[in-house]
């Protein structure tokens, strides 16, 4: 759960409007980690695990099981992505954990009428290089 919130400016590498809110981890998590919440807890996003497929932020320091962490919900970030990840790429979690790779949607599916949609946690707006670009988080939680 959120305990705090305050304007990211003086933090190294984010914009002035970034919001930095801090969570309790609910497992081991790596700076820069695209995260979710499960339980009242934040954990690594990861698209093949059906309570961490919605990405809320990216962590902005490596922390522990019950440990505070500060998560940017919102704004320009250095972020965990799959070095696919161009510019303008639409982002959504991975099935690795804590990665982002650019939005697609599954279409095979027997009907049309049925799709399984991102959700899209943020855009890019580098390359990814390392494994790692600056993005822009969508805010997803107030």
């Amino acid at each position: 759960m959120a305990i705090a919130l305050h304007n990211a400016k003086g933090l190294s590498g984010l914009g002035d409007q970034a919001e930095v809110k801090y969570y309790t981890a609910g497992g081991t998590i790596a700076a820069g980690d695209w995260v979710s919440i499960t339980a009242g807890k934040v954990v690594v996003s990861n698209a093949g695990v059906a309570t961490a497929k919605t990405a809320i932020g990216v962590a902005l320091e490596a922390a522990v099981a019950d440990a505070a962490v500060r998560v940017v919900t919102a704004g320009v970030v250095q972020a965990n992505c799959d070095n696919a990840v161009a510019a303008g790429n639409a982002l959504m979690p991975t099935g690795t954990n804590g990665r982002a790779n650019k939005a697609t949607y599954d279409s095979t599916t027997a009907t049309d009428a049925v799709v399984d949609l991102p959700a899209i946690c943020g855009e890019a707006l580098s390359g990814a290089s390392g494994n790692v670009a600056t993005c822009y988080v969508y805010r997803s939680i107030y």
